[in-house]
Formats: structure tokens, C-alpha cells, sequence
């Protein structure tokens, strides 16, 4: 793509396109419909939408077991998810709301205001990073939750929207894009695009369900758990970057598959538990991730039974959920 500044033309190139490879799956609440997920602690937790069926959770990785769960009012619909040291923050799609929790108890530690749509949300170290279905991401203050800045996202020059769940991996930020089964690795500091993730393959494999919009990641192992709305699973995967794409922003990400021989095993497989800060916390419990065929790195244990519910799929996927505009 050709871009013109002050009557000069460069070349923008396409961002790379990788896949992710899966190293094993594990069961997913197929009536959950996902809108934040994060690793913590061995632990997943799971915000879910839908008014009347918003919740948040944490789920058994291995099993998909729902440990806790607090359910929200009718009046809400909630989004993503972010932890910050102890408190969790979830976010609210049109009721301008953000509520904290203790991590431990679930307990309620007061809510914050804002303007706007809420979709997603993570942390990366100092600032909360917003979506609100447009193509900008918003910082917040995690101690006020005050906007603190924003920078559009743009894509080999050209304009991005419907940035939907996200995670911040190091100094950037992994933004799945609503009704796609892509994900944006993206720089923050610039809005660039660095490459695109083309998980569709995943979604093939869920007829019925809704989109992909569920990302965390495990710094213990580099390894990304993906799932969606009304999924049946939950997949362990790898993204390959090659040489050149990765940067010291990507905060121990390596250019080689990080399921490769050498590589620490996953915390559903019996690896070290990723704790809030990104350290070690011991030895998982054993493991109950099922290896895809070939897989050489995840245990022999048999499969656990993954089928979906007989509830039939609600027509719930924000249809009526205007595309905003760009702040």
C-alpha cells in the first residue's frame, strides 16, 4: 500500500499472517458467552455476557470446572476482564460501568464511571488498555480508572475497528476483531499492526457456536489459550513468529515456536502456574489437557467429554450492537 506524506509516497507493507498451532484443548462451558479471559494463578477467569447470564468466574483450566462464579444483575451485559495486583476489574457494554472485585473472594470493591461502550480490557504493568468497539485503544488509570490517553490502530495504513478482547503480552497488545476470527498483535505506542493471527481453523471446529473472543496468555510457557462464545473448548496454542518479527517489547516471546522442545510445559499439562505478576508459583495439579493428534508435548491422560450442552444457541451476539465510532 502506497502512503503519501507531505507529497512523498512510501510503501506500507501487509502485516505477516501466522496461525496458531494447538498443543492440546481442554472443556469450555458451551453456555458461556465469553467477552474477557485471563491466567492467573493456574486459575482461568472468565467474564461471560448476555443480560441475565453475565457472570464472573474462575474456571479449573484442566477440567473447565466453575470454582466460583458471582453472578451480575439483569440490567447488565459485561465484557472484558482485567487483573490488576489483586483486583479485578470487569467492564459493562452500555451501562458506562466498571466493577472490581478481590481476586481471593469475589468481593465487591466498588465500581467506576465512564463514557462510552466497554468491550475489552487488560493490563499491562502501569495502565488499564480499553476497547470500546472502534479501532482506538483507550488508557485508563487503574487506580481511578480516569482516561489517561488513546491511539488508533491502524493496519498497513489503514483504519481498524471493532477491536473487541484484549490482552497485553510485555508492551503490546493482542486485539481480537468482533465477527472475525482474527487477532491484531499491535504496538500501543504507535497503533501499528505488527502481524495478524489467523485463528479461524479453531473456529471451524465450533459449528454453531459464535465468534472467537476469549485470549490469555501464560508468560511461563509463551503459550496463548484461545476460545469463544459458546465454545466447547478451550485451545492451548502456539503462535511461531519468525525472525524479526519479535522485539524486547514482546517480553520473553522468542521467534521460534514456543511449544518446541525446551520450552516449559503448559500449566494444564503440569507446568509452572502463571501468577498475577508473570511469576512462578510451583507445580500445577495433573494434568487433563488433551494433545491434538500428532502432539508430542501434552499428556497421555484421556480426553475429558467436551459436549455441548442441548441448549440451544441464543441469537445473542450483539446484532443490535451498533459499530461505534472512533473517538
Amino acid at each position: 500500500m502506497l502512503l503519501c506524506s507531505s507529497g512523498a509516497f512510501a510503501l506500507v507493507s501487509e502485516p505477516p499472517v501466522v496461525k496458531p498451532r494447538v498443543i492440546a484443548t481442554s472443556p469450555h462451558d458451551a453456555s458461556a458467552f465469553t467477552q474477557g479471559l485471563l491466567l492467573s494463578g493456574g486459575s482461568f477467569f472468565e467474564s461471560t455476557g448476555l443480560n441475565g447470564r453475565s457472570s464472573l468466574r474462575e474456571v479449573t483450566p484442566r477440567t473447565g470446572a466453575v470454582v466460583r462464579r458471582v453472578d451480575l444483575g439483569k440490567e447488565y451485559f459485561a465484557e472484558g476482564l482485567a487483573l490488576v495486583g489483586d483486583t479485578l476489574f470487569q467492564l459493562t457494554w452500555q451501562s458506562g460501568v466498571a466493577f472490581s472485585y478481590d481476586l481471593k473472594t469475589f468481593k465487591s470493591q466498588g465500581s467506576f464511571r465512564y463514557d462510552g461502550e466497554g468491550w475489552g480490557l487488560c493490563y499491562d504493568g502501569a495502565r488499564l488498555v480499553m476497547s470500546d468497539g472502534s479501532g482506538t485503544l483507550f488508557f485508563r488509570d487503574p487506580k481511578t480508572f480516569a482516561l489517561t490517553g488513546q491511539v488508533a490502530v491502524k493496519l498497513a495504513g489503514r483504519d481498524v475497528t471493532r477491536l473487541n478482547e484484549l490482552e497485553c503480552v510485555g508492551e503490546l497488545v493482542y486485539a481480537n476483531v468482533w465477527q472475525t476470527h482474527t487477532i491484531l498483535r499491535i504496538d500501543p505506542k504507535s497503533g501499528e499492526v505488527l502481524t495478524q493471527v489467523d485463528a479461524s481453523e479453531l473456529a471451524r471446529e465450533q459449528p454453531g457456536a459464535d465468534v472467537l473472543n476469549g485470549i490469555a496468555y501464560d508468560p511461563a510457557t509463551q503459550h496463548f489459550f484461545l476460545t469463544g462464545k459458546l465454545w466447547s473448548k478451550v485451545y492451548e496454542t502456539a503462535f511461531t513468529f519468525a525472525p524479526g518479527q519479535l522485539g524486547p517489547t514482546d517480553a520473553g516471546l522468542s521467534p521460534r515456536d514456543a511449544s518446541a522442545p525446551g520450552a516449559a510445559p503448559s500449566v494444564g499439562s503440569g507446568g509452572a502456574k502463571s501468577s498475577a505478576d508473570g511469576s512462578s508459583q510451583g507445580q500445577a495439579a495433573q494434568g487433563g489437557l488433551t494433545a491434538p493428534d500428532g502432539a508430542t508435548d501434552a499428556p497421555s491422560t484421556s480426553k475429558p467429554s467436551t459436549s455441548k450442552p442441548s441448549t440451544s444457541k441464543p441469537s445473542t451476539s450483539k446484532p443490535s450492537r451498533p459499530t461505534p465510532s472512533p473517538s
